[in-house]
This record gives C-alpha cells, structure tokens and sequence, in this order.
C-alpha cells in the first residue's frame, strides 16, 4: 500500500498507531512544542528532562528512599539510569527500564538523586536533582528503646508464670 501523498506533515491521515510524538528516522517533521516533550528538526528528537514523582526534599532515617519518575510516552521501551551523588562523588545506582527504583543502604549525609533515560542513540538531559537526607536515629534511643522492650517482656514473663502458678 502506497502512503499517502500527505502522509509526512503532522495530522495527516495514517494507518496504524499514532506514533506522533517520537520521530520516526527518515521523516522530516518539525513539531515545534509538543507538550514540551521534544523538538525535532529532520534530526534525532531531543527529550525534555525526565521528573520525579515527588520532586521535593526529603527526609529519610533509616536510609532508604522508593523513588519513582514520569513513565516516557510512547509504546517503546525505555532505559533509564538513577544517578546518585554524594560529597562530590556520583554513583550509578540503577539502570533498568521501569521507571521507579529502591535505594537503601545510606549513611548519614545529604544525598542528590537524578534520572535520565536512554531515547534511540543517546540520553535526554538528566532531571533536577531531588534531595535526600540520611539522619538516623541516634544509638541512644536504640539502646534505650530496647532495654525498655526487654523490661516489657520480662514483666509480661512474669505476670504470665504468677497467674499460672496461682490457677492450679
């Protein structure tokens, strides 16, 4: 089936999945603003950042965060890459095509997250940074949490034995 002789210029009629935004190699379309998403020239599309979930600082005291990012539009599969820095030093800590990770394992300190995702043969830009800060509860709290748990339990212990002794 031969394409229609309008078939390169955007809302034309097509067969098949609408496929606008993403630029399809070989096709010279120029979409000037889609939703922000890309802009395209007759070249590769460039990709607007990609934006966490809940983009705000946040808190964490037992080192762990689930973070997750807006999904990219399209049918196509994506990789995306987490990169995390810490004093100066950044890190990749996930690279996989769903958009959402798991980081735990952190020390105190304050930590910045960023994503970005792999579109054809390159990245799109990474996105702000989300912040995070690791404080986790002082061992004094800890120990004494723990020492009242035992006290509770020990008490328990011997509530329980008394009524047992005192019924037969």
């Amino acid at each position: 089936m031969a394409p229609a002789p309008d078939a390169g210029r955007l809302g034309a009629p097509h067969d098949g999945p609408d496929r606008s935004p993403r630029f399809r190699r070989g096709q010279r379309r120029c979409p000037l603003a889609l939703a922000g998403l890309l802009v395209t020239f007759g070249t590769p599309a460039v990709v607007a950042p990609l934006a966490f979930d809940e983009p705000e600082p946040t808190r964490s005291a037992d080192g762990t965060l689930q973070l997750s990012w807006a999904e990219a539009l399209g049918d196509e599969l994506h990789d995306y890459e987490l990169q995390l820095r810490h004093e100066g030093e950044s890190r990749r800590v996930y690279t996989g095509r769903r958009p959402e990770a798991h980081v735990s394992g952190l020390p105190d300190g304050r930590y910045e997250l960023r994503v970005r995702m792999r579109e054809g043969d390159g990245w799109s830009p990474w996105s702000e940074p989300k912040v995070l800060v690791v404080q986790h509860h002082p061992m004094s709290l800890v120990w004494t949490l723990l020492a009242l748990g035992a006290l509770v339990l020990t008490g328990t212990a011997v509530i329980v034995l008394r009524s047992d002794r005192g019924s037969r």
